[in-house]
C-alpha cells in the first residue's frame, strides 16, 4: 500500500495510520510518500482507532523529527499496540521504541534550543529574529514565543516557515532559507543592546523607590527590601513568579534573573544542584550549560528521560566575581543557603518526588541541613525532614574539573550509578505510560 504524505504534517499521517488499520495493512507494506497526500481512493476506508492521550501526545513530538522513517516508525507502534501489545512504549529495551524515545528526546533537546537561542534583532519598525531549527518544530512553538513577547511585533524566519506576529494574530508564510542580510553585520554594539533588553537584572521584578532600598552591594548596586519567604501555594508557576521578586541576597541583584526549577509537577525524581552557572542565568533554564550537557549524556545512556525529571539548584541565583569580561563561579555561603531554602522545600512539597538527588557538596547541605562530604557519602542513602529518599552524588561540573581524565571517568561513573540507582529506586516510574484508563480517538 502505497500513501503519499507531506513531511511533517501529523494529520494527514493520522488519517492515513486509520487507513491502514482498517485495511489490516501491516507496516512492512505501508509505505509512506512524499510529498503530495493521495485522496479519492474509496478502498481506504476510515476507521476508528483508540490510543491513550500519552501515546498520542508522544507520536505528536516524534512527527516533528526531521528523519524520514519516524512515520513508518510511528505506525509500527501504533500496529503493535493494537495487535496485542498495549504496553509497548514501556518496553524500552525494544530497537523500535528506543528509537521513537531517541526522536522524542533529540526534539525536546531541540526546542529546548530554539527557545534558549532566538534572538530577535530590533529594526524600524519590528523585531526580527532567523534561526535554523534541527527539526520541525517552528510551527510548534508558535504560541510560545507569542506569550513570550505579545506586546512587540515580531518576525520569525526559519528555513522551514515565518511567522509573524501583529500584536493580533499569528501569520504563517514560506519560510527562508538563509538569514536576511543584516543579520551578517552583526556588531559588539547590537550584542550589548541584546543583552542589555533581553537580561535585565530588574526585569519583571518590584520598582525600586528611595523607601525600597535598603542598602548597597560591593558593587554599589541598590538592593531593594525584599521578602525570601515563598507564598502559601503548591502550583509551580505561582512559586517561579514569586521568586523573581526576591532579592535578599546581594548577589541577586547582579544576576540576569532567577532560575527557578523545571520538570513535571509529579516527577518521581528531583535532581537539585547547587546553583545556576553563566549559561544557565543568560538563559534562564536549570543545567544548559556543559554541566547541563554531561547530566543528559547520562541521564541518556541510562534511558531516563530528561523531561520525566524535575531539576533544580538549592540556590536560584548566580553568584560570581567578574574578571574583565568574564564571571567567575562563586560557592554560596551558610547564610545565602539558607535564605534560599525556603524555596527549595516549596519545590520538593508541589513535586512531591519519591527520590531527591543531591548533586554536589552544596545541594547536600541545603537538602539535609548538614554538611555532607561527597567523598565518603555519596552513593548512600541520607536522612532528610525533605524526603524519604535522598542520595548524594558527583555535580556534573566537579566531573568537567576533574584534575585528570581517570579521576573524570571515575567520577562520571559513580554518578551515573548512583542515578541508576535512584531510578531503580522508584521503580522506573514514567510520564509516558501508554496504558491510560481514558482512550482518545487516534
Amino acid at each position: 500500500m502505497n500513501l503519499a504524505l507531506p513531511s511533517h504534517e501529523f494529520e494527514q499521517w493520522r488519517i492515513g495510520a486509520r487507513r491502514g488499520l482498517s485495511l489490516g495493512v501491516p507496516p512492512e507494506r505501508f509505505h509512506w510518500q512524499f510529498p503530495e497526500l493521495c485522496v479519492g481512493d474509496e478502498r481506504l476506508a476510515v476507521a476508528s482507532a483508540f490510543v491513550p492521550q500519552s501515546f498520542l501526545n508522544f507520536a505528536k513530538q516524534v512527527a516533528l523529527h526531521k528523519s524520514e522513517e519516524r512515520w513508518t516508525l510511528l505506525y509500527t507502534l501504533l500496529w503493535r499496540f493494537h495487535h496485542g501489545e498495549p504496553a509497548i512504549l514501556s518496553n524500552v529495551d525494544d530497537p523500535q521504541v528506543a528509537k521513537a524515545v531517541f526522536m522524542f528526546k533529540a526534539v525536546d533537546r531541540d526546542k529546548m534550543k530554539m527557545k534558549a537561542f532566538v534572538k530577535f534583532k530590533e529594526t524600524h519598525e519590528l523585531r526580527v529574529a532567523w534561526y535554523k531549527p534541527e527539526h520541525h518544530i517552528a510551527e510548534d512553538l508558535v504560541t510560545w514565543f507569542v506569550k513570550r513577547d505579545p506586546q512587540h511585533s515580531w518576525i520569525l524566519h526559519t528555513p522551514q516557515l515565518t511567522v509573524r506576529w501583529n500584536l493580533h494574530e499569528v501569520e504563517l508564510s514560506a519560510g527562508l532559507a538563509q538569514p536576511p542580510r543584516f543579520f551578517a553585520e552583526e556588531d559588539e554594539e547590537f550584542w550589548l543592546r541584546y543583552y542589555q533588553v533581553q537580561f535585565d537584572p530588574l526585569r519583571e521584578r518590584v520598582r525600586i523607590s528611595g523607601s525600597d532600598v535598603v542598602g548597597e552591594d560591593s558593587n554599589h548596586t541598590p538592593r531593594p527590601r525584599q521578602q525570601a519567604a515563598p507564598p502559601q501555594t503548591s502550583q509551580l508557576s505561582k512559586l517561579k513568579a514569586a521568586a523573581k521578586t526576591c532579592l535578599v541576597c546581594p548577589f541577586a541583584v547582579k544576576s540576569t534573573q532567577t532560575v527557578f526549577g523545571e520538570g513535571p509537577k509529579r516527577a518521581a525524581i528531583m535532581l537539585v544542584g547547587e546553583q545556576p552557572g553563566d549559561q544557565e542565568d543568560r538563559l534562564g533554564h536549570p543545567f544548559v550549560g556543559p554541566a547541563g550537557e554531561l547530566l543528559n549524556s547520562i541521564l541518556d545512556e541510562l534511558g531516563i528521560p530528561r523531561d520525566e525529571v524535575y531539576v533544580t539548584n538549592a540556590v536560584k541565583h548566580f553568584k560570581f566575581s567578574s574578571r574583565g569580561k568574564r564571571r567567575i563561579h562563586e560557592k554560596p555561603n551558610t547564610s545565602e543557603m539558607k535564605a534560599c531554602r525556603p524555596w527549595l522545600e516549596k519545590e520538593i512539597e508541589a513535586v512531591r518526588p519519591s527520590v531527591i538527588v543531591a548533586l554536589g557538596a552544596t545541594a547536600a547541605q541545603s537538602v539535609t541541613g548538614r554538611l555532607v562530604k561527597v567523598t565518603k557519602e555519596r552513593g548512600d542513602w541520607l536522612q532528610s525532614e525533605l524526603g524519604e529518599k535522598v542520595i548524594a552524588s558527583w555535580h556534573p561540573s566537579a566531573i568537567l574539573r576533574s584534575i585528570d581524565e581517570p579521576s573524570r571517568r571515575l567520577k562520571r561513573e559513580q554518578l551515573k550509578a548512583d542515578l541508576k540507582r535512584a531510578w531503580k529506586s522508584v521503580g522506573h516510574l514514567s510520564s509516558m505510560r501508554p496504558v491510560d484508563s481514558h482512550q482518545l480517538r487516534l
